[in-house]
């Protein structure tokens, strides 16, 4: 008897990765690249294709699954595979980011960016700046700015704080929707 339960508990047995299950705040699709990034060398030129799956993560008062968002929080995003988005709280962040891109936007910031592959984009206080950044550069504009960016691959982006930057959301299959409108 005893060895018997020992053994159905042995093949019943698993982790939830091996059931396939998921995680709060995690996903267990994984992600498959649908579309390409369009870039041209003269002018940033984005051309986004919703991949599965976008994982955003946020404060308390989450709704967990593939994606979660902050509390006061209206976000949507458009994300590629491999992105993660993190929104603070009272954002209504706008944001469009590609594969591998990581978008962190702070309280009360009220900004627009459009990202590339590999870029990283942070929006501190008080910005709200209009940049056009190309391949491999690095623009970090301070407080009381007004911005407006596109970036490009390899572009790094650091905005100051009380910025918006509002996101708009649309993810894969497989992907749950994000809070907000």
């Amino acid at each position: 008897m005893e060895s018997g339960r020992r053994d159905r508990l042995k093949t019943t047995g698993g982790t939830t990765s091996d059931m396939g299950s998921k995680a709060i705040g995690e996903s267990a699709v994984t992600p498959t690249k649908v579309g390409k990034v369009q870039r041209k060398s003269s002018q940033p030129v984005v051309s986004v294709t919703v991949e599965k799956c976008a994982i955003i993560s946020g404060g308390p008062d989450t709704t967990a699954s593939s994606v979660v968002t902050g509390p006061d929080t209206t976000a949507r995003v458009t994300a590629q595979e491999g992105t993660s988005i993190v929104t603070g709280p009272e954002t209504t962040a706008r944001v469009t980011a590609q594969e591998g891109t990581r978008i962190v936007t702070g309280p009360e910031t009220t900004a627009r960016v459009t990202a590339q592959e590999g870029t990283s984009i942070v929006n501190g206080q008080e910005t709200t700046a209009r940049v056009t950044a190309q391949e491999g550069t690095s623009i970090v504009t301070g407080p009381e700015t007004t911005a407006r960016v596109t970036a490009q691959e390899g572009t790094s982006i650091v905005t100051g704080q009380e910025t918006t930057a509002g996101v708009i959301a649309q993810e894969g299959p497989g992907c749950h929707s994000p809070a907000g409108q």
